[in-house]
């Protein structure tokens, strides 16, 4: 009798441990995939007229920023902030049509980062 209990508790672990393994599959297909549109979402992009944050670095011997675009238009205000070599900057999304931009954000010493923005409609 006490061989018959002791199946009976390993076939309970057994069913347990499968129980957690096809939980734990589907969390991660289900956050796996929610973190994908995360970091989708997360990507540089928005509409015209949207307010977009920018966090990057730059040289920690820069004291001032600036953003630009070869597409002038695209940027109709902007901020940009050094603290150290960390860069916090804003633009609006100017007046443009819907597709791919290039954004630079240039350090007062002459480096820069260029970002790829993606207007949408």
């Amino acid at each position: 009798m006490k061989l018959y209990t002791k199946s009976i508790v390993v076939f309970s672990w057994v069913s347990v441990l499968r129980y957690v393994f096809v939980v734990s599959v589907v969390l991660v297909i289900l956050f796996g995939s929610l973190l994908c549109t995360a970091v989708r979402a997360g990507a540089m992009m928005g509409p015209v007229g949207a307010t977009v944050n920018i966090s990057t670095t730059l040289a920690s011997t820069d004291m001032d920023c600036s953003l630009s675009s070869p597409t002038p238009a695209l940027i109709t205000s902007s901020t940009c902030g050094l603290v150290g070599a960390n860069v916090e900057a804003t633009f609006v999304v100017g007046n443009v049509t819907p597709g791919a931009y290039i954004i630079q954000v240039t350090g007062d010493s002459g480096d820069f980062v260029t970002l790829s923005f993606m207007v949408i409609g």
